[in-house]
């Protein structure tokens, strides 16, 4: 694991952040995955976007266990 952190979204939230962005040189020039974990009877939907430098764009699958 590279880091941990906790994102409090209120019921029928939203919330959207670049990953680079929010975590900077902690994620720089690694390939991996994002877990997200909800509190129990919780309910997340997730969206990844993959974006390269002409701005072309794909989604990238969510799994859930």
């Amino acid at each position: 694991m590279i880091l941990s952190d906790t994102l409090a979204i209120p019921s029928m939230g939203h919330t959207s952040f670049n990953l680079a962005d929010r975590y900077g040189t902690a994620i720089a020039e690694r390939r991996g995955m994002l877990e997200f974990r909800t509190p129990s009877g919780g309910q997340t939907s997730v969206l990844g976007l993959r974006f390269n430098t002409t701005g072309a764009f794909r989604t990238i699958p969510a799994l859930a266990e």
